[in-house]
């Protein structure tokens, strides 16, 4: 199943940075750059939950896996600077562990 879902990302990014190019260029209407950005937050959030079995240690386990819960839901919440906020630490976090990191995490 990792194998798998670890093949069809790139794929999703594509369609997905595709999608965003097109948005400039063409200027679609809110509602389909706010199904954009939906699925654009989903799919990093279900690579930082898919990412999260991958870690060994248990505290980028439950940091990457909460940041990707938290990437998910907040498509269902209601737009909110704070929120905002959490999404962008969200985002970068995982990223910046991994980058940082001294002991092996993998």
């Amino acid at each position: 199943m990792k194998k798998i879902f670890f093949k069809i990302i790139p794929f999703l990014v594509l369609i997905i940075i595709s999608a965003k190019i097109l948005n400039w260029l063409f200027s679609f209407s809110d509602a389909t750059n706010h199904v954009i950005n939906s699925i654009m937050f989903s799919t990093i959030g279900v690579y930082y939950v898919f990412m999260s079995i991958v870690l060994v240690k248990n505290f980028y386990k439950l940091l990457t896996l909460l940041c990707g819960l938290f990437l998910i839901a907040i498509n269902f919440l209601p737009d909110n600077g704070i929120f905002v906020f959490v999404g962008i630490l969200s985002i970068i976090l995982p990223m910046l562990i991994i980058r940082f990191a001294k002991d092996n995490i993998y």
